[in-house]
């Protein structure tokens, strides 16, 4: 029926499944490649996460630092006893009373 050097035995013609073999290997390729790229780009959005985090934390220390710091220095200059209950980072000034900002 069909001459076996131009068709395949579906009776497709032998050009036709090249070509679509070349571009499902090429499809194949890029798919992998692709997945590489994610995974790759996954793991850096984690170290930079990471990153990130370790840097909010080390600005909050620094801050609370700061802050005793100047209380320390306070206690130094104006003779206040900063032990004292009063004193409280979680706490701010409204109307002239101490009010909770957590």
């Amino acid at each position: 029926m069909y001459s076996s050097s131009f068709f395949d035995e579906k009776g497709m013609p032998k050009a036709k499944c090249e070509e679509d073999e070349k571009k499902h290997d090429e499809a194949t390729k890029t798919i992998k490649r692709l997945a590489e790229e994610l995974a790759a780009g996954r793991a850096e959005n984690v170290s930079i996460n990471d990153r990130l985090k370790n840097l909010e934390n080390f600005v909050l220390v620094q801050h609370e630092e700061g802050f005793n710091k100047v209380l320390c220095q306070t206690s130094l200059f104006f003779d206040i006893d900063v032990e004292n209950m009063h004193f409280d980072i979680d706490k701010d000034m409204q109307d002239k009373a101490l009010v909770s900002i957590i």
